[in-house]
């Protein structure tokens, strides 16, 4: 069969895919992928107050309200570390409302089953399956969940991500730098939850591709300020 034939590429490109997996998942590609012994259950209850102050503790202040509730509210919460990475792994049964602000750490949120909308700084997000939001310190925050959800929070160092008063848009969905940064975000998760040797990579490859994310979006901001410049020198030359 020729190399560059349709079934070669197919091929080609399996093996690429599975290559970028950490060791444990590319062993075990049907693996769940946060079962391991790295995420310790934090919570897990039917009870709605108990799920408010383990959130008080993970969030800081916030409030927050069950909309259904004629039906039975779940949660289980599971947490880990990885360096100065950690992971929150949410799963529910419950709509819920929830008012907050971001406190002093970038959190790069993944729903990983149901939807998330989130009103950030007055604008509304959307985010499902595929698609990620960033919230950034300072950030004013409303958001409501579908009545199932599950999703992982990656809480990040705060030397990874430019200061809070660079404009960013949140969300991160279709663009491939975007798209770079989701699939890093769950060989994270992975790593966490398994621990494989060689955990800390994933971590550096997230790092990586959140700079890339970054300077994609803030260099035609960069060119856009730059041409501004030029164009104020030029009226300034032709007024002298």
């Amino acid at each position: 069969m020729s190399l560059q034939s349709p079934g070669c590429r197919v091929i080609q490109r399996a093996i690429s895919t599975i290559s970028l997996l950490p060791r444990s998942l590319a062993q075990h590609p049907r693996q769940d992928p946060l079962h391991g012994a790295g995420l310790a259950t934090v919570l897990e209850t039917h009870d709605f107050g108990c799920w408010e102050a383990a959130v008080t503790n993970i969030l800081g202040h916030h409030s927050s309200e069950l909309l259904t509730r004629s039906e039975s509210f779940r949660t289980r919460i599971r947490s880990g570390q990885l360096g100065d990475c950690t992971l929150v792994h949410i799963q529910g049964r419950g709509r819920l409302r929830l008012k907050r602000e971001q406190c002093h750490q970038s959190v790069l949120w993944l729903p990983l089953r149901g939807m998330t909308t989130e009103r950030i700084n007055g604008r509304e997000w959307l985010a499902e399956p595929g698609d990620g939001l960033l919230f950034r310190p300072g950030d004013a925050m409303e958001g409501e969940t579908s009545k199932e959800i599950e999703g992982i929070s990656i809480f990040l160092p705060s030397h990874w991500l430019p200061e809070a008063s660079i404009p960013i848009p949140p969300l991160l969905a279709a663009s491939a730098h975007s798209q770079a940064v989701l699939r890093q975000a769950r060989h994270v998760g992975a790593a966490i939850a398994q621990q494989p040797e060689g955990a800390f990579h994933a971590a550096e490859q997230l790092r990586e591709s959140l700079q890339v994310w970054f300077d994609e979006w803030l260099q035609p901001q960069r060119r856009e300020r730059f041409t501004s410049r030029r164009r104020r020198s030029t009226v300034n030359e032709a007024r002298q």
